[in-house]
């Protein structure tokens, strides 16, 4: 859905990557809905770390 609004709005230049089991914060979950984000433990998922570092190489 965000990728096609995007490109109906005219930004041809749309990178949509979707990593299965992470919540909207990068977040490793289960059921990945709001009401479990205060019981998730860790930190920002390693594997989207990598996804943004790749998507970002091309600018450094």
């Amino acid at each position: 859905m965000i990728k096609n609004t995007l490109q109906q709005s005219g930004n041809n230049q749309v990178t949509v990557k979707v990593i299965p089991g992470l919540n909207h914060l990068f977040l490793h979950c289960n059921t990945c809905t709001n009401e479990e984000i205060p019981q998730l433990k860790g930190d920002f998922a390693p594997e989207a770390w990598q996804e943004i570092k790749r998507w970002l190489q091309p600018f450094l």
